[in-house]
Order: C-alpha cells, then sequence, then structure tokens
C-alpha cells in the first residue's frame, strides 16, 4: 500500500488446560492474526565510469564495478540492519552489569553471558533457524573475546580444530554467530563505528 508494507503474523496457539473427555467434542480454539507494519526506504546507487577509462583500463572495469555495488549492497543493508537494533530496548551486558556506564575493561562477553541470552529466547519461545540453531552477530572484537574464552576454546579443541586455527566464530552454545563490521562499538557514550550513521 504505498510504501507501508503489511505482513499477516499467525499468533500462537493456546496450550489445552484439561484432556479430552470421551464423547465430548474438545474446546475450539482459534486462529488468531495480527498486523505488522513497516515503511519501506528505496536505496540505490550508480557508479560512474568515463569512456576513456573504460577504453584505457586493462581489466574489466564494469565487472569491478558490478562486484563493488553488490559488497556495497550487502553492507548498505547489514549497516541499515544495526541502525533498527539500536533503537531497541532490551540490552544484556557481560558479567551481569546492569547498564553502560557500569562496565570496565575486563567485561567482555563469555559462555555464561551468551547461555543466559540463549536460555531467555528459548524460555520465551523465539523461532530458531536451520538445525534448530539460533542467529547471532557480532563485531571482530567481541569475536576475537569469545575465541579465548575457556569453555569455548575447550569444547572446540575437541570438535572443530579449524575454527581455533582461522579464527572463525562458527556455531556455540546452539547460536550459528556471524561478524559484522557495522555492529556499533560503544566507547564513553558515543557511537565510535564510521559504519553505522544515526
Amino acid at each position: 500500500n504505498g510504501k507501508t508494507v503489511q505482513f499477516t503474523r499467525y499468533e500462537r496457539l493456546s496450550l489445552p488446560n484439561a484432556p479430552l473427555t470421551e464423547g465430548t467434542d474438545p474446546t475450539t480454539t482459534p486462529l488468531t492474526t495480527s498486523i505488522v507494519q513497516a515503511v519501506v526506504d528505496q536505496w540505490g546507487a550508480v557508479v560512474s565510469v568515463s569512456d576513456v577509462a573504460e577504453m584505457t583500463v586493462r581489466h574489466p572495469i564494469m565487472k569491478v564495478a558490478q562486484s563493488r555495488l553488490g559488497t556495497q549492497h550487502s553492507e548498505l543493508v547489514d549497516r541499515e540492519i544495526q541502525k533498527v537494533l539500536m533503537g531497541t530496548s532490551n540490552v544484556n551486558y557481560a558479567n551481569a552489569r546492569t547498564s553502560r556506564s557500569t562496565l570496565v575493561a575486563g567485561d567482555v562477553i563469555g559462555t555464561d553471558d551468551i547461555r543466559k541470552m540463549v536460555s531467555t529466547l528459548r524460555n520465551n519461545g523465539a523461532p530458531t533457524m536451520d538445525g534448530g540453531m539460533m542467529t547471532g552477530v557480532l563485531d571482530p572484537f567481541i569475536e576475537m573475546d569469545l575465541s579465548k574464552d575457556s569453555t569455548f576454546v575447550n569444547a572446540s579443541s575437541y570438535s572443530n580444530i579449524r575454527t581455533l586455527l582461522n579464527g572463525e566464530v562458527g556455531s556455540w552454545m546452539g547460536v550459528r554467530w556471524k561478524r559484522s563490521n557495522f555492529v556499533p562499538i560503544i566507547a564513553v557514550g558515543t557511537y565510535a563505528n564510521p559504519g553505522v550513521v544515526t
């Protein structure tokens, strides 16, 4: 409807409170829906290549431009997702801290923090992705913090030595971890990552 997109979400069915009784029809459970709306944005980019550059450059300049546009698209989508996520109020802090102002240099994400987040999501019925896994996104610095977590290192050394050798995040605690360099890094109350524009 114009620039407004509408999604229909089917809500979970309520659970029955009593077993069936022989000869009695069970109570019906209505299938309910809710509407989720969003306003879509239009994004685009144009690459300019002069006729002289096209004729004199020895490599395939149009293929290079296509490749760079593809990378730009992926980074744009990543940046816009991070901006939306930064607008939420549900935040978990390392070492059971209660706010950003209470964090200290040694407060890095670890297995216990991930356990807490995953158990909360599962308790709230969060849907999973392929193979029952959740998806987590972290920046390269948190990736390195996690890769030195002793529990993670011990488990990885038995199951996936390639993860340790390449510094890949991989799967951990029921979460398939992915790296993004567009996750905002917050230092002293300001955004320190130039990839995210607010």
